[in-house]
């Protein structure tokens, strides 16, 4: 593809490890998203992807977590009688996103073009004003990274895909009268 196709972008962000779970809506267009969503906040389980639905005809909400944390949430689901359907549980998945997407109806279509091209499986998409995400399995993470910069023109500086480091806020509190 020539310099003058490829979409400009200022980078591309990947995810850790994930752990995917589609939420199919039960009767009446009931999943057990919003009461899931509550639980994993509560417990401070980070969500860095949600997608929750509101229709009744059948949809699948969505939320993935990092897989570190697939066991403190799968004993959330045995634990709780959430409602509607159960949860089904897609391990490895991974979030890519790219920034900044400024509304480019382009990006978006020529994302989804490459994907079925290519056969990447895409669980799922979400968008902000800045980003653009969205959830395949984590085999085909290289496959996905290397059409996207076939596709698309990324800066000579640009970041790292994965973070070189994580930074995980504590619970602990300082105890009162402590030095600042």
């Amino acid at each position: 593809m020539s310099s003058a196709e490829r979409i400009p972008l200022n980078g591309i962000k990947v995810s850790p490890d994930l752990l995917l779970l589609r939420l199919p809506a039960g009767d009446g267009g009931v999943t057990a998203g919003p009461a899931l969503v509550r639980l994993l906040a509560e417990r401070q389980i980070n969500m860095p992807f949600v997608s929750l639905d509101g229709s009744s005809d059948g949809a699948v909400s969505m939320l993935a977590v990092e897989m570190s944390r697939a066991e403190a949430v799968t004993g959330l689901l045995q634990r709780h009688n959430l409602p509607g359907p159960p949860a089904e549980l897609v391990p490895h998945a991974v979030m890519v996103s790219l920034y900044p997407h400024a509304t480019r109806l382009g990006l978006l279509g020529r994302l989804l073009h490459l994907a079925g091209r290519e056969a990447i499986s895409v669980y799922g998409m979400a968008s902000s004003i800045a980003a653009l995400a969205f959830l395949i399995p984590h085999e085909q993470l290289e496959r996905a990274l290397s059409m996207l910069e076939e596709a698309f023109a990324l800066p000579a500086n640009r970041s790292p895909y994965r973070a070189e480091f994580t930074v995980e806020q504590s619970t602990l509190m300082r105890p009162s009268g402590g030095r600042r």
